[in-house]
């Protein structure tokens, strides 16, 4: 198991993408990702759907599968942008 503090996709990106690609890619919190490629902060709709199109690209590009973690209100609903529920192919809600 490997662990990194990064924040930046294409950070991300680039690191996994050295020698052996991972199988397993966990990352915690989407809302907190940001790339380059546009000019909001981390959390708003645009970020979360651009550093989320990325990480999916990789996946699909690598064969890696990627879990995406999301801050959860207390009544297990996404909280911030909620775009994300429409890009993956599942979505898991744990309460605690």
């Amino acid at each position: 198991m490997q662990l990194a503090a990064e924040t930046s996709v294409e950070d991300i990106v680039s690191t996994l993408s050295e020698g052996t690609v991972p199988r397993l890619i966990v990352i915690d919190s989407i809302q907190t990702m940001w790339t380059d490629t546009v000019e909001s902060a981390p959390g708003t709709v645009t970020q979360v759907r651009a550093s989320a199109q990325a990480l999916i690209r990789f996946a699909k590009k690598s064969g890696a599968a990627i879990i995406l973690s999301a801050t959860s209100t207390k009544d297990g609903q996404i909280a911030g942008p909620r775009v994300v529920e429409h890009m993956v192919d599942a979505v898991a809600v744990v309460r605690g």
